[in-house]
């Protein structure tokens, strides 16, 4: 874990999504410092040592961005540590994902691993031209084991908005295109109460980090 400072007020701390890490989001100009978290094995071994290491560079309040996997981890984050959050964003995040699917996706992962994540990564994007920019801008390097470990916990999480902290200003942004956690699932979730958190992105994929609208929702949400 470090923290890359670029000279601004405020920090964001990015929880990445399965299969990828900070370099996602490296390429972009947000106007937030950067914690970078390692990707790691357990993925909720991170959570209790991020307190220690905000206290430790005098920190006192992170936005905190989790995407896909990340958002589970970042609602985690949020439970345990709610007054060191400015606010919340969920970017990608999917209700709950079928135990039987993760297994699928393991039984292929370990015959053809480099072929099954190339069309995993593809299918993150709505567009050629933010496909291209992915791959031209990212070289995630993420060991077999983690990605394993990664389907383990997801098949042991749920998300919803009830788990949401009331003390702290949260949305989600979700793109109406993403084939990985399809916004149709999120949709019904999102209604009555919450529908004034839901930031869409129309046309957007699962990876939203290449569009122009989330940058515009970006801004307009710090």
């Amino acid at each position: 874990m470090y923290l890359l400072d670029r000279g601004y007020d405020k920090t964001l701390l990015f929880f990445p999504g399965w299969a990828l890490d900070e370099q996602v989001i490296l390429h972009l100009d947000l106007p937030f410092n950067l914690i970078v978290l390692p990707v790691v094995e357990n993925p909720r071994s991170i959570l209790s040592q991020i307190e220690p290491f905000l206290h430790q560079r005098g920190i006192t309040s992170v936005t905190v961005m989790g995407f896909s996997i990340g958002a589970f981890l970042a609602t985690e984050f949020s439970q345990m540590s709610i007054n060191l959050i400015s606010q919340l964003i969920l970017v990608g995040v999917r209700p709950l994902y079928d135990p039987v699917d993760l297994e699928e996706i393991r039984g292929v992962l370990k015959k053809q691993p480099a072929a099954f994540l190339r069309s995993f990564y593809r299918a993150c994007f709505s567009s050629e031209d933010t496909w291209d920019l992915f791959r031209e801008k990212s070289q995630n390097k993420v060991s077999l084991s983690i990605l394993e470990s990664g389907l383990d916990y997801l098949a042991s999480v749920e998300w919803s908005p009830d788990q949401m902290p009331a003390e702290i200003p949260w949305c989600v942004v979700h793109g109406t295109d993403d084939k990985i956690a399809p916004y149709v699932e999120l949709w019904p979730l999102m209604q009555g109460e919450y529908l004034d958190r839901l930031v869409i992105l129309e046309g957007v994929g699962h990876i939203p980090f290449y569009d122009a609208g989330f940058l515009d929702a970006l801004c307009f949400l710090s």
